[in-house]
């Protein structure tokens, strides 16, 4: 039996998203009686659905405000965090994020690192000028982890490649996803007699969802009644609110903030779902898609050659003309909407929570 420590600093970092959920998903599945690993994670105070779902996380006197209420909170999750690193009651340990903090907790205990993607080197220049941090602590504790996990094949190339490591530390562990189309089918409140497209996520920076913009405005002016839906990454900014503007399609977005319960009903009813992004380290909305019976539409970079294969018509996420014409052919064709729904159930076959947790194991048991 192993005895694995994770920290609460992805918990704490946000309320949702794709690194949080892993870690959540890890916990739940080390927790089953058939798991090798006795699993622990301090318990804190904040706000992400993921902790708060497998009973490691509360709000922090929700509702009521007081000075220096961040700051307490703050102190008691460092203390309830750094005090369980003191104490070396675990045979490995496993940070959520890149902050190093705890290297001088852990003395000679190995720790696994898992680097998600290369987002922050890849585009330092192009979007992240003002945050270097992330990258120095990233390689800092690449070069220091017994072993490293990258999501994805292309995520390791990017990290032999930029960061120089030795590839037999690496290994490759696919997320996976739990939803199941079979449990909900209904169509969203508000959308009955609407035919949409779904987005999903933030849109900003390498999201590339202006190019999305420019490239279904057309679309959605020659065919009457189609709408895009936006789930998650905020209302539109001032920037998309203008562009929306700028080409005449501000009636025909839809932001929307749905719990994870109901997004399956957004991509079970949607027509397609586009996924324009120039780069990402692996693409967890892909096996939602999947999951759902949703036809997808995505950039063909190589992350999602591999994670999706024959299961999504892709298109050069640099050409606007190009992502039109394969969400055309998506509106125009019933039997191609059905012939992507089928490849996504085949292809969702390949992921699974309950793997990823397997594969993990057996990094730390080389770890160790």
């Amino acid at each position: 039996m192993i005895n694995l420590l994770f920290d609460n600093q992805i918990f704490l970092a946000q309320p949702a998203g794709g690194i949080s959920r892993l870690f959540a998903e890890l916990y739940r599945n080390f927790k089953l009686p058939q798991s090798g690993i006795r699993v622990s994670t301090p318990f804190s105070f904040g706000d992400n659905i993921y902790a708060h779902n497998i009973g490691r996380q509360k709000s922090f006197f929700s509702g009521i405000q007081f000075k220096g209420k961040n700051k307490v909170k703050n102190v008691i999750n460092k203390y309830c965090m750094t005090s369980q690193l003191q104490k070396k009651k675990y045979d490995i340990f496993h940070p959520t994020y890149y902050n190093p903090y705890f290297i001088d907790y852990i003395g000679k205990k190995p720790f696994v690192l898992t680097v998600f993607d290369m987002i922050h080197e890849i585009y330092a220049q192009t979007y992240f000028q003002k945050d270097t941090i992330t990258s120095k602590q990233k390689k800092y504790l690449v070069e220091k982890a017994k072993r490293i996990i990258a999501i994805s094949e292309s995520t390791k190339n990017d990290i032999i490649r930029i960061f120089k490591i030795n590839p037999d530390i690496i290994d490759v562990v696919y997320l996976g996803c739990n939803m199941d189309f079979r449990k909900s089918i209904k169509c969203p409140v508000g959308l009955i007699n609407k035919k949409y497209l779904l987005f999903v996520g933030n849109r900003g920076l390498y999201k590339n969802f202006l190019m999305f913009v420019r490239s279904i405005a057309p679309l959605l002016k020659k065919y009457e009644g189609i709408n895009v839906v936006c789930i998650g990454g905020g209302s539109f900014t001032k920037e998309e609110c203008f562009e929306l503007n700028k080409y005449g399609v501000s009636n025909g977005f839809i932001q929307k903030l749905v719990f994870e319960e109901e997004l399956i009903n957004y991509y079970y009813n949607a027509i397609a779902f586009i996924y324009p992004s120039l780069y990402e380290g692996f693409g967890i909305p892909l096996l939602e898609a999947f999951s759902s019976g949703c036809p997808v539409i995505a950039s063909d970079i190589p992350v999602f050659r591999e994670v999706a294969g024959k299961a999504a018509l892709y298109f050069n996420p640099e050409s606007e003309q190009d992502l039109t014409e394969q969400i055309e052919k998506i509106l125009n064709s019933t039997s191609l909407q059905e012939e992507y729904t089928k490849l996504g159930y085949e292809q969702i076959k390949k992921y699974s929570w309950n793997t990823t947790a397997k594969m993990t194991e057996e990094v730390y048991l080389k770890a160790i």
